[in-house]
């Protein structure tokens, strides 16, 4: 039987039929086979390999060609690095939720409809051919617009781990070679993303096995041409973003705050009467609309009078969105707990800042715009029941006014344990907890599980589904997750404040991290987790290590932290390499070797010391 200490790799090809996925799958299940055997040579153990069969599988559903015909080829296998194996190993040959490691598609519509279907995990590699191809439907004369790529594009990165995308077919006829070849071009950048165990060596020797003469190679330049694409790509990604964190430093603002400070006042509070207007009504829009008008002017008047109780007036434009946000989403409480927050920061950084009122100005907008707002059930309703209208009457618009035209709007959701058990009053979970110790152990162990489903949104039912959902919102403020929520937040803040107290620079440092805490579910939950990492980390030994060296202005905890953000941003898996760098750095400072920590930092080109 399977042991579940095995790592099994699982592909899934996406294809239409006539397009050449099976050789994809075809390919790689040699390259799998090579690659096996060489790592088995190297160490010795081609023995325990040798007449296995049951180590990897090749399979798919064989169909016409054309749309819809074939749907999918695919290989499930045994890690090469694996060399403890049981005397027989069984892999399900059916696909499963969330089973998936890798797609390598052959086009965008096929990538989107087998990743709706919710088979891919969360942390999977989609390599995908960006290249147009029209559906059927597409194709009908009753069709007046095509589904956007971008789109397209848009839901696959929300559904997978890492989007790799590349236009195969224009890639092989720039470099004079037929578009059958983007086949193998998908290969070498599956290659070159280095998602599966296999060597390029081992893609080109499989390729060599399956064919032979000029085709062979063609398809090898071809292999060549997808990895080398790929891999400029990911460095271009790499610069682009280690750039972007080598210049933070300079910036008094983000791009977010940016675009809040260049508005007037009266644009961000037209906006915001707007949307209060929608989700809470009159009342609460006017009400929004005077407090910050009397906010505005009484820091109108203490400037005038020369009071240093006055704050700048892109900070009031900050607080002035971040209020109408919370305002939306839950409510005037939720506002009000926010201003208290950010009351206290101001209050910090009169005595601590510099001046800038930096500090205030990136905890304000984060606040709001990322920690204090999350997708769960109840702001999907919202969302949902309100737009379903203008979708339907957008629809209409496109297949053309006047005509008889039947709309349906679905709403496809794939919500999960933790998002719907999140409802659940925490007083109620309270309970069940004391009845049952082991349940939230329970919860924590099946929080992602899951299926998606679709809600007809233009039916009777459908609608008053979610309308009924979005009325229970009142009930958000005493839920397991706002309650989860708020407690990370009021821990944030604890830890910024103390970071002020200490270094106002590094305070802003760390606070400026929360522009990362997005996402759903398992994304969100992984950055929160990627924070307590930096601060337990990271800061903490920095700050123990710049004691004891006497270093006033914390220069090891600075560039340690800037060297965490660059390896966090870089690199999908860089929490444990955050945690090796730092047990290094760590292990150095025991030993005394301080030149070395020195050296390691400026290794990385990360902040001169």
């Amino acid at each position: 039987m399977l042991s579940s200490r095995l790592r099994v790799y699982r592909v899934l090809v996406p294809s239409v039929g006539g397009q050449g996925g099976g050789t994809i799958s075809e390919v790689l299940y040699r390259a799998v086979i090579i690659e096996r055997e060489r790592i088995a040579k190297e160490n010795g153990m081609l023995d325990r390999i040798a007449y296995r069969t049951d180590l990897e599988y090749r399979y798919m559903i064989p169909g016409l060609a054309q749309r819809n015909g074939s749907v999918y080829s695919a290989v499930a296998f045994v890690s090469p690095l694996e060399f403890e194996l049981p005397e027989r190993v069984v892999i399900a040959e059916r696909f499963h939720t969330a089973s998936v490691d890798v797609m390598v598609a052959q086009e965008l519509a096929e990538a989107v409809r087998f990743a709706g279907d919710g088979l891919l995990k969360a942390d999977s590699t989609a390599i995908v051919n960006e290249h147009r191809f029209l559906t059927t439907v597409e194709k009908m004369p009753i069709t007046k617009n095509l589904i956007p790529v971008d789109e397209q594009i848009a839901v696959l990165k929300r559904l997978v781990g890492r989007y790799l995308g590349i236009d195969a077919h224009e890639l092989a006829l720039a470099h004079g070679m037929k578009p059958v070849y983007a086949n193998t071009i998908l290969l070498g950048a599956l290659a070159a993303s280095n998602a599966l165990p296999i060597s390029k060596d081992s893609y080109i020797d499989a390729i060599e096995e399956r064919f032979s003469g000029k085709v062979m190679d063609d398809n090898i330049e071809a292999f060549k041409i997808g990895y080398k694409h790929i891999m400029m790509m990911l460095l271009e990604d790499s610069n682009r973003d280690a750039g972007v964190m080598m210049m933070r430093k300079k910036r008094e603002v983000t791009a977010d705050t940016t675009d809040i400070t260049e508005q007037s006042m009266e644009e961000i509070l037209s906006r915001n009467h707007r949307r209060v207007m929608l989700s809470r009504g009159k009342r609460d829009a006017d009400r929004y609309v005077e407090l910050i008008k009397r906010l505005s002017a009484n820091n109108n008047n203490n400037d005038s009078s020369n009071n240093d109780r006055s704050i700048p007036d892109t900070l009031i434009k900050i607080i002035a969105e971040g209020i109408g946000q919370l305002v939306e989403f839950e409510g005037w409480h939720h506002a009000d707990r926010y201003m208290r927050m950010v009351l206290a920061i101001i209050n910090i950084d009169r005595e601590r800042g510099d001046g800038t009122f930096r500090l205030s100005r990136i905890y304000a907008m984060h606040l709001a715009g990322r920690l204090m707002r999350w997708e769960g059930p109840f702001e999907v309703a919202r969302i949902k029941s309100r737009k379903v209208i203008t979708d339907t009457l957008h629809y209409r618009d496109a297949y053309g006014k006047g005509k008889d035209v039947i709309v349906k709007v679905e709403a496809l959701l794939q919500p999960n344990v933790e998002e719907m058990y999140g409802m659940v009053p925490k007083r109620i979970h309270d309970t069940i907890c004391r009845l049952i110790p082991s349940w939230p152990e329970y919860i924590e162990r099946r929080r992602y599980d899951g299926k998606p489903i679709s809600i007809d949104l233009t039916s009777i039912g459908g609608y008053i589904r979610l309308w009924l959902l979005w009325k229970l919102s009142f009930m958000h403020k005493h839920s397991v997750r706002y309650n989860k929520e708020m407690e990370f937040v009021e821990h944030f803040t604890r830890v910024v404040k103390d970071l002020a107290m200490i270094d106002y620079e590094l305070a802003c440092m760390v606070a400026d991290y929360a522009q990362y805490i997005r996402g759903f579910a398992h994304v969100r939950a992984r950055n929160i987790d990627i924070f307590n990492t930096l601060v337990e980390y990271v800061v903490r030994k920095g700050l123990e290590m710049d004691d004891a060296l006497a270093y006033t202005d914390h220069r090891i905890t600075k560039a340690s932290l800037r060297a965490a953000m660059n390896l966090i941003t870089l690199d999908g898996e860089g929490k444990d390499k955050v945690i090796k760098f730092m047990d290094e750095l760590y292990t150095l400072f025991k030993d005394g070797e301080y030149n070395k920590i020195y050296a390691r930092l400026a290794m990385r080109q990360l902040v001169p010391l």
